[in-house]
């Protein structure tokens, strides 16, 4: 039986099994049905001397935009997570996107950034990324937070992974005086999600922990303690069950 399309000639790069060949691909129905040599199809596309390949994750975007969207499919990019800033309330961002329309999947981490902000700063979280943006640089938020306000800002992050967060995103950097024993307690919230917390999305069993390192431009107030951070991440990653590059 024929496919509705085969594509022919093109480097074949499965990750999952490892699969690195040159091979034709049938599709039907949207779905790929075969991939091996001389296949049969209704129509075909020459791929030679290009890579078919699963569509990309991109598990660091901050792309919210059709037009944004439309570029990284032109790269192979068929999911756009933000995962590293994430958005909050995580429920308003998926009802955004979904009005709006994306042509790829996307998802959001629960942000601790825009939620610390809420909880110490008073400065409403609207689960828009561009709100969270111009806030960034005012001190307010970045000092160290209180037990009451840690205890807080913990329930509300616990709050957005019950609310459908893919996990919770952690701009470390960018408020240097938070106490290394809150970041333990977002770990430990996160990983207390049907008791999985990873660094990278490897299932669809539960949340992650996004822990990013970044040392900010001045504008965006005083630079973090290298050795303080990195020790930081390192515990924190170990609490979380996970790992980090530091």
């Amino acid at each position: 039986m024929s496919a509705d399309l085969v594509i022919t000639g093109g480097r074949v790069i499965d990750p999952m099994s490892e699969l690195d060949t040159v091979a034709d691909v049938a599709v039907t129905a949207g779905r790929i049905t075969a991939i091996g040599s001389g296949l049969d199809g209704n129509h075909r596309l020459r791929a030679d001397g290009l890579i078919v390949a699963p569509g990309f994750i991109d598990l660091h975007s901050h792309v919210h935009s059709i037009a944004g969207h439309r570029l990284q499919a032109h790269d192979g990019v068929t999911t756009a997570l933000d995962l590293e800033a994430g958005a909050s309330p995580v429920s308003r961002a998926y009802t955004a996107a979904a009005r709006a329309g994306r042509p790829l999947n996307y998802g959001f981490s629960a942000s601790w950034t825009a939620l610390r902000m809420e909880v110490l700063a008073g400065i409403p979280a609207d689960g828009n990324a561009f709100t969270m943006l111009h806030d960034l640089g005012k001190p307010e938020w970045q000092r160290a937070a209180t037990s009451r306000e840690r205890d807080r800002l913990v329930g509300a992050l616990e709050r957005e992974l019950g609310a459908g967060a893919l996990g919770v995103g952690v701009l470390v950097g960018y408020a240097p005086d938070t106490d290394p024993d809150e970041y333990l307690a977002v770990a430990d919230a996160a990983a207390g999600r049907e008791g999985r917390c990873s660094r990278m999305p490897a299932s669809s069993s539960g949340p992650f922990f996004f822990f990013w390192m970044r040392r900010p431009p001045r504008s965006f107030g005083r630079r973090p303690r290298p050795g303080r951070t990195c020790t930081t991440a390192t515990s924190t990653a170990r609490r979380a069950g996970t790992s980090t590059g530091c």
